[in-house]
């Protein structure tokens, strides 16, 4: 453990189906989730999660067009669990902050990550790709040293014994 007292989780996860989920990666979430409200983060996620594959996608063969939805904050509010009103301030605050742009009339574009998070995304995707290079090293170091400490004391127990990490 890295800090006294710290909890670890055990992840058990269910099964992902083939179809009807979506995904998002690490530092967009997280993105999100420092700059939004959890109200405005759960909205924000109920965007994410209208895949082109199960909505009102209109594609032609020669010009691929963006999938859409109408945004309801009503529908919101059923889908996630929250209050209409509540949907709505959610709603307001991706337009606020972003997320949601207006391009015409009625008509708003999400997009899951700002412009000015872009550029720091890299830099932050490889400070963190860095730092996971030298936590896995020690990682490996200790575990080294503590399959050693394992193979003194059983050797000092039973000598003649062969064990696993013997050829």
């Amino acid at each position: 453990m890295s800090v006294a007292n710290q909890k670890i989780a055990l992840i058990d996860r269910t099964e992902v189906p083939k179809t009807n989920f979506f995904m998002i990666a690490h530092e967009t979430f997280f993105m999100a989730a420092r700059r939004l409200t959890l109200n405005g983060l759960r909205v924000y996620m109920y965007f994410m999660a209208q895949v082109p594959d199960t909505i009102n996608n209109i594609k032609n063969e020669k010009n691929k067009r963006p999938s859409f939805f109408e945004i309801s904050s009503s529908r919101i509010a059923e889908v996630i669990g929250m209050d209409t009103k509540t949907a709505q301030r959610g709603i307001d605050e991706l337009i606020k902050k972003g997320y949601l742009i207006l391009r015409q009339g009625n008509l708003y574009q999400f997009i899951d990550i700002l412009l000015e998070d872009k550029t720091q995304t890299i830099e932050e995707h490889e400070q963190v790709m860095n730092y996971a290079d030298m936590l896995n090293a020690n990682i490996n170091k200790m575990n080294a040293e503590r399959n050693q400490q394992l193979k003194d004391i059983a050797e000092s127990i039973i000598p003649d014994k062969k064990y696993s990490w013997q050829d």
